[in-house]
């Protein structure tokens, strides 16, 4: 009956340890995302404003490759993080009971 009761305790605690983990990285993911959405829109102004300035003749031809190379990083970063976050939703769901146990 001890060994019951020890094994229990030892799956709450195990159980609340893997919720705390999947909500932590979904808070993370989340704040990541933010961050990148906003690095995104810098990026594509940096972008759109160098060809402007090329279509003037001001700016060379390496600045708007230089400029598409990091908008497109910054899009690639973007996408995997949303892609991160959504799996690291999926977990807490699994970690909340939300989804059956063929999940893992």
């Amino acid at each position: 009956m001890l060994k019951i009761a020890e094994d229990r305790k030892q799956t709450m605690q195990s159980l609340q340890l893997q919720h705390s983990q999947a909500k932590q990285q979904v808070l993370s993911y989340w704040n990541t995302l933010n961050a990148l959405r906003e690095n995104r829109k810098v990026a594509e102004e940096v972008y759109n404003v160098t060809q402007k300035r090329y279509k003037e003749g001001v700016a060379n031809v390496t600045e708007v490759l230089v400029a598409e190379r990091t908008m497109r990083e910054v899009q690639s970063n973007f996408l995997g993080n949303l892609l991160q976050y959504q799996l690291a939703k999926v977990d807490l769901d699994y970690a909340n009971g939300k989804i059956p146990q063929l999940y893992k």
